[in-house]
Parts: C-alpha cells; structure tokens; sequence
C-alpha cells in the first residue's frame, strides 16, 4: 500500500515508516530548490569519499544527496534509517572525546551531551563572531563550561586567515568566500589536536559549508 507523507515533519515520518518495513513513500516537496552543484567537477572526490563510507546505507544516503545538490531539488530525498546521530557505527557514546565542525549556536554539541548523559568532552567550532558569542552565551545557560569549549575558528587543510559570507538573517549558511565581509582565523584539525595535545578523537562531526 503507498503512503504519501506531507506532513511539515515529513522525513521523520518517513523514517519510521520505513523502520516498520515500509518501503513505497512519497515526499509531497514545498517546492524549495537549491542552486544547481557542479557535482561532475568534483567527481573524483565525491568517489573518493563514497568508498570511505562503512556501509551501504550510508553510501545510499550519500549518494541520494550528491543527487539533490546537482539537480537543486529535495525530491530526491533518501530517508536514512537511523535518526541524526544515532548511526550504529557513528554515534556520540559515553567517555568520547568529540570534534564538533560547524557548531552554530550549540545544538549539536547540546544534543550530544545529552545523548551521552554529559559523560563527554566536546570541542565545538564556529567561525562566524556573532553566532560564536551566542553560542558561548548558551554553554554557560546550560552549565557545559569545562565539558563544551568553544572554538572561534573555521577548520581548513591549514593555519589561514580567511574571509566568510554570513547569510542573512540565519547565518548558518556562512561560508568562506573571497568577497566575504568578515575575517576569521582558521586551523587545521592535526594542528588544533597537536597544540591541545588531544591524545584521541573518537567522533569527528562536521555540519559546514564545505
């Protein structure tokens, strides 16, 4: 029997639809479009980082959004079957030590407290100046000072000086373009575990524009 599913939590819907042995779903889409992606320039990498990937479902999943960004529409959507960061394989668990790429406000780094019952140490970062201090601001709110450090650097293959375009209003979308506004400092991650002297990291999480 097909389902369709238009409901505004849509893929979460279809999540577990699929989770109960669901398999014909369709996603009614609002419409929106991105910009097309040059994906065949870059086809190399994106092979590349496919068969880094440890299972199926995962390169699936991969593959369905390398589709949506060359196309420019979410109709093409896959719907994982593991929730945000409950993946068997990739998961935030108690005692892991925790890189956070692209920590906005803190909600990821939140979520990952949470889920590990604060029994984990997260070092979060986020270039952009103003979503950095909101960020600081919730750290203290949640009383995650010494467990959540915030880092105000974007992470790059190098120590640079680079230039960010914030989007507005929602500045989650910033990314490092040269006719960006704002300067900010950059590191590497083998520079920022060496100078920290991190003697692991167990889950690296990366949410960024790039």
């Amino acid at each position: 029997m097909p389902v369709f599913v238009c409901l505004k939590p849509a893929f979460y819907v279809a999540m577990q639809l699929r989770q109960t042995g669901f398999h014909e779903y369709f996603l009614v889409s609002d419409g929106f479009r991105w910009p097309e992606y040059p994906v065949l320039d870059h086809a190399a990498d994106i092979l590349r980082v496919h068969d880094l990937l440890a299972d199926a479902e995962s390169r699936a999943d991969y593959l369905a959004v390398i589709r949506m960004r060359q196309e420019g529409c979410d109709a093409h959507g896959r719907i994982a079957l593991y929730p945000q960061y409950k993946h068997p394989l990739a998961k935030p668990a108690p005692g892991d030590r925790i890189i956070n790429g692209g920590g906005f406000v803190g909600n990821t780094a939140d979520a990952f407290m949470r889920v590990t019952a604060g029994q984990c140490r997260i070092w979060s970062f986020e270039p952009c100046a103003a979503v950095f201090a909101e960020m600081m601001s919730n750290v203290q709110k949640r009383r995650q000072t010494g467990l959540v450090t915030p880092v105000n650097k974007a992470l790059w293959n190098e120590r640079a000086e680079l230039r960010l375009a914030s989007t507005e209003p929602f500045k989650g979308g910033s990314s490092v373009q040269a006719y960006g506004g704002e300067v900010v400092q950059a590191t590497s991650l083998d520079a920022f575990v060496a100078e920290n002297a991190l003697e692991r990291v167990d889950l690296l999480e990366l949410d960024v524009e790039g």
